[in-house]
């Protein structure tokens, strides 16, 4: 049902990632928390002000549209 090939290509690819990651330990993010959450609350009000920023540009564009 499964190629082998392709799941031996897919588990090594996870063993690359893996290794590639081997810094990031619960113990690398628990010292470094701060940052984390600093660059979570960052990316939440990137995505919170991109609707509101296109309301306001196809609110205005449809008042431009009227006139």
């Amino acid at each position: 049902m499964y190629d082998t090939a392709s799941g031996l290509h897919f588990s090594s690819n996870l063993g690359i990632l893996n290794s590639m990651f081997d810094w990031f330990t619960l113990e690398w993010l628990m010292n470094n928390l701060e940052w984390a959450v600093g660059l979570l609350s960052v990316g939440c009000v990137i995505l919170f002000f991109f609707p509101v920023l296109l309301g306001w540009q196809l609110k205005k564009s449809d008042s431009d549209k009227e006139s």
